[in-house]
């Protein structure tokens, strides 16, 4: 078998696919043949020292891949027969020997992943001594049986170290000392302290446990580790290195520096020892920032870190180390930045804000990462990025001095000064006009806006940008100084004026962005009316490249422009031009939508259908050659059309009802595809809603109905087919009168089958519409089916309406229990529970528990008293009340008073006492919430139900709960 074996990994790493699908099946025959002896095979070719490094990968990936097969029944995927015990030691063995002793950092890794995966099921029954031997690995004069074990302990406790075995099992204490034992050495190398440092980072996981300050002896324990790591991370910090090990080193010791203050009680990090890490990492941003200029920013050789190591970047570890010291130092803003002279470190923060070589050529090579940068959406996170953070929190006399320092850098500036250096003053700028704190300078504003204003005429095209972006920002941090609109007005017009006489695109692209940011300050209503032809132009240059996060941006920039005039055939066909670009895009559908929206805004009949005639030509025609199969194409088309049925200012033309018509229900009747037909069910809910009832065939009508009431159509489909139902009843009134109840039918079986919240949320719209026209013909109609199926969803689902859903329900249900009317059945409360079981309750069991049974009239009452509660609290998040709804509620009509009155002692007189609540109602004391319709309509209720006493609510007023009665007290007394 060895040889085969051999044979099938070699050709397994052929080019050709036949040759490497063949070779793989023959491999697993093999392993199926016999499990431990393949098993066996494959760790001796892994550690074959001479055999090629491929080769060896190789063995331990098909190794890694037959253990879940044939290890251990423990696997889920476990196939049998099992590996042999005795194969099962010499594997372990084998791994571990060379994780700890195998120079190729490839071949230690794929060991230790196979090691995570035995040890998942082996651990610690059937391996005991396996941290034993790492720990042991670790203190060894072998630096690649150091760094092997540390890897493998940091794989370990990131999957398989449980609270229990690290604090009782005596793992955590073990592992920490190790860890500290060796930052704490001269004689250990900088790689292998930073892989020391990583794993005491898990560690440091663990000791956030709230268990730890719960515990005497673990705080104690805590209290005297910190003193020990802060010291030891302000001497290791100390010692300056640039060697890149020693920077990977210093990034996590920054790392953990930052967690140990944000993560643990601030107590436990005395002050001094605060002080002193500042003013190292001050320090430190200093040093490091000189390396990162040369290096990242003009990419000069290095002569600096002696990186040999080709899987790590120089550029990617300065920036990260960078990133760390930033966060680290902005987590100590509470304390004054006291390093000394001041100016080396002010300098220190404006060069972490350079543009680097590769960030330039990227943004004037693709104005669309420009973009992505510049909006916040980008994933990357580099140096300026932790920079502009920092100055954004900074405390207010730190953010005054360097807003100062900025501001008189700014006013220096000449012809001669580097651009990167303007580009990154005003870059940090932006991160201090993003402070909350007031900003306060002796130098007039005016006097610094047009410094500013001034760099819009730099010969650098990314100053010209940045001040373009900057200038916004200014006048809404001093919008109390200055007038925004005077000022706004007149600088976006320049700017607007500089970024269409140039040709760059980035440009354009940074005075897009400006827009949304002046949107926050002006009365785009305000703004000269010929600039919004200006901006179009502006965004027609940049559309026919524009990709990723651009064409978002350009539709957002559309809705502002619209705002100066909405009126604008141009924009309508610019907009279908961006929605081109991109029309899977989910971010830019919305976009595309809003602006739309803002476009067919209180226009004109004569306007809408000159829009018309120009869009419904095309959306129809991508309708009609769709076949009806889903299409990122199709599926926004749907979405516009929707939105022109709806926005039409009066009811729609029959000429556009007869073109629209046909292609619509077509498309409902043939497809099959979920989102279509969502869409598509939206969209013909719109055209029921604004079209006269004459224009339809009531046949394709109910055919359609027919189809989304299909109890087999899935939920998605249906989604919102109760508000298609309800706009047909209230369209079609006459024509439908005769087969009402066989609609009413159909709805009442397609909420009983619903799962998903949004479908039974739309079909309980058609109850609730019934219900308000007649609420009497609507239960006697309920009681030929499943009622109380019907009232048991319905008040399932109360607490999770949302939105409009939300009011209409209350007055639904209101309305029944006025109506007063007799139900034969009861309906499900609350669970029993039993508060005496220690067995706890998984959800699986959950479903199998036993609902207490109600009256409809008690259960409509705990409903309704749940939404004033949630009305109250939303008024004023700040007197919630200890009020709340959860599985235990106790939901009877007939409940044993708790003779117990700790904290409910104001409710002796009113929340246990009916008269007397009566009586404050009776009284009709205003209750200051007017405004908030739902609120107000609850109130009147209750005080209308308690006054009168309808449906016996004294009886079920003294079942209700001690908080429910607290609930009415507080807002309807």
């Amino acid at each position: 078998m060895d040889r085969a074996i051999l044979d099938v990994i070699h050709r397994i790493q052929l080019p050709d696919n036949a040759t490497r699908q063949r070779a793989e099946e023959e491999l697993s025959q093999l392993v199926t043949s016999d499990p431990s002896q393949a098993a066996i095979v494959l760790i001796n070719i892994a550690k074959t020292s001479d055999a090629h490094i491929a080769i060896r990968q190789s063995a331990l990936l098909n190794l890694k891949r037959i253990v879940p097969l044939f290890w251990s029944a423990g696997f889920d995927s476990f196939r049998g027969p099992a590996i042999n015990q005795d194969s099962k030691i010499h594997i372990r063995s084998d791994l571990l020997n060379l994780i700890t002793g195998d120079p190729d950092s490839k071949i230690r890794s794929g060991g230790a992943y196979a090691v995570v995966q035995i040890a998942a099921v082996d651990y610690p029954d059937e391996w005991p001594d396996l941290l034993d031997i790492l720990y042991t690995k670790m203190t060894s004069l072998d630096p690649i049986a150091v760094l092997g074990g540390l890897s493998l302990l940091q794989d370990l406790f990131d999957d398989l170290v449980t609270e229990e075995q690290f604090f009782e099992g005596g793992v955590g204490i073990a592992t920490i000392t190790q860890c500290l034992k060796l930052l704490s050495s001269d004689q250990v190398a900088d790689n292998i302290k930073a892989a020391a440092a990583n794993l005491y980072k898990s560690c440091l996981l663990q000791l956030q446990s709230p268990d730890v300050l719960e515990s005497p002896q673990k705080r104690a324990g805590l209290e005297q580790h910190f003193k020990e790591i802060v010291t030891l991370l302000t001497v290791i910090l100390q010692k300056h290195s640039l060697n890149i090990h020693s920077i990977i080193l210093r990034t996590t010791l920054y790392s953990i520096a930052y967690t140990l203050n944000t993560e643990f009680p601030e107590k436990l990090f005395e002050n001094n020892a605060k002080i002193a890490l500042q003013q190292q990492v001050a320090n430190d941003i200093i040093s490091t920032s000189k390396v990162f200029v040369e290096l990242v920013v003009l990419e000069n050789e290095d002569t600096y870190t002696n990186n040999n190591d080709l899987d790590i970047s120089t550029s990617t570890s300065l920036n990260n180390l960078l990133i760390e010291q930033f966060q680290f130092l902005g987590s100590l803003n509470k304390l004054k930045i006291t390093q000394s002279p001041i100016e080396y470190f002010l300098d220190s923060v404006l060069v972490s804000c350079f543009i680097p070589l590769e960030a330039e050529s990227e943004w004037l090579g693709d104005y669309n990462v420009f973009v992505t940068d510049e909006t916040g959406v980008s994933p990357d996170f580099v140096a300026r990025n932790a920079v502009f953070e920092y100055l954004s929190e900074l405390n207010k006399e730190d953010a005054n001095s360097i807003f100062n320092w900025c501001v008189k850098k700014l006013l220096q500036f000449d012809g001669s000064d580097d651009w990167r250096s303007k580009e990154a003053l005003l870059y940090a700028l932006g991160g201090l006009l993003q402070n909350d704190v007031h900003l306060h300078t002796d130098i007039s504003l005016v006097e610094i806006l047009n410094s500013i204003a001034s760099l819009l005429q730099d010969k650098e095209v990314l100053v010209r940008a940045r001040a373009i972006l900057i200038i916004p920002e200014f006048l809404e941090k001093f919008k109390d100084s200055l007038s925004s609109t005077d000022f706004g007005i007149k600088s976006m017009m320049e700017s607007l004026r500089i970024a269409s006489n140039d040709e760059s695109p980035v440009l354009k692209a940074a005075f897009l962005v400006s827009l949304t940011y002046y949107n926050s300050i002006l009365e785009f209503q305000g703004v000269p009316k010929e600039s919004q032809e200006i901006i179009f132009r502006i965004c027609e240059a940049l559309l026919e490249d524009a990709e990723e996060d651009t064409p978002s941006l350009l539709a957002e920039t559309l809705t502002l422009a619209l705002k100066i005039n909405r009126t604008s055939i141009r924009a309508l066909n610019l907009l279908f031009q961006i929605a081109s670009r991109d029309p899977g895009n989910i971010q830019l559908v919305i976009d595309i939508e809003e602006a739309l929206e803002a476009l067919l805004a209180d226009v004109d009949l004569q306007t809408y259908l000159s829009y018309a005639q120009t869009s419904l030509p095309g959306l129809l025609a991508t309708l009609e050659s769709s076949n009806y199969e889903f299409s990122a194409q199709l599926s926004l088309a749907i979405q516009i059309l929707n939105i022109f049925i709806y926005n039409c200012p009066q009811s729609l033309p029959q000429s556009l009802f007869n073109i629209i018509n046909p292609v619509l229900a077509k498309l409902l009747l043939q497809a099959t595809d979920d989102q279509l037909l969502q869409l598509g069910g939206d969209a013909y809910t719109s055209l029921v809603k604004v079209s006269e009832a004459d224009f339809f065939d009531v046949g394709v009508v109910l055919e359609i109905l027919s189809k989304f009431l299909d109890p087999n159509l899935s939920d998605s489909a249906a989604m919102n087919v109760g508000s298609l139902v309800v706009s047909a009843i209230t369209k079609f009134s006459a024509n439908l009168e005769s087969i009402l109840p066989q609609i009413l039918e159909a709805t009442t079986r397609r909420l009983i089958a619903a799962k998903e919240l949004s479908t039974v949320e739309d079909l309980l719209s058609v109850l609730c519409y019934m219900v308000s026209i007649d609420v009497d013909q609507t239960i006697n109609f309920l009681q030929n089916f499943e009622i109380q199926t019907i009232f048991n969803i319905w008040f399932k689902n109360f607490e999770t309406l949302r939105g409009l859903k939300i009011k209409e329900n209350c007055e639904a249900l209101a309305k029944i229990y006025l109506a007063n009317k007799s139900f034969e059945f009861t309906v499900d409360g609350d669970e029993y529970v039993d508060l005496k079981s220690d067995i706890i309750i998984t959800r699986s069991m959950r479903r199998k528990q036993e609902f207490q049974q109600v009256s409809v009239s008690f259960k409509i009452i705990k409903c309704l008293v749940f939404e004033l509660n949630s009305q109250a609290q939303h008024r004023d998040i700040g007197e919630a009340t200890d009020y709340a709804h959860d599985d235990h509620d106790h939901d009877h009509d007939h409940i044993e008073q708790d003779d117990g009155d700790e904290g409910w002692e104001d409710l002796d007189d009113i929340g246990d006492n009916f008269e007397k609540f009566q009586s404050y109602i009776d009284d009709d004391r205003d209750h200051g919430d007017a405004d908030d319709d739902l609120k107000e309509f609850l109130i009147n209720f209750f005080k209308t139900v308690a006054s009168q006493n309808i449906q016996n609510f004294k009886e079920i007023y003294n079942n209700l709960r001690d908080e429910e009665k607290q609930v009415l007290t507080e807002n309807v007394v």
